[in-house]
């Protein structure tokens, strides 16, 4: 892809797409995934263009993962520890 990257905060009202099927509200997915909500709130997001593309902890667009073949990026994310 040609896309620039780039990492944004959440705003509200992203969509991803995980998998063959369409793109689902990342609230939704989150949600499922219990994530605790000061973490929703820090998560970064991975965009190429407009497109979200990448939630860690959450998933990666397919069309955005690299295969073994492919030169890539391995983006990692470290979650703050909680102070509580």
């Amino acid at each position: 892809f040609t896309d620039r990257v780039v990492v944004r905060s959440r705003c509200g009202g992203e969509r991803v797409r995980l998998g063959a099927g369409p793109a689902r509200s990342l609230k939704r997915l989150l949600w499922e995934a219990d994530m605790p909500a000061w973490e929703r709130d820090a998560l970064p997001l991975v965009y190429a263009g407009d497109r979200l593309v990448a939630v860690p902890g959450i998933g990666v667009d397919p069309e955005f993962v690299v295969r073994d073949t492919q030169p890539g990026r391995l983006l990692v994310w470290q979650p703050a520890r909680s102070s509580g």
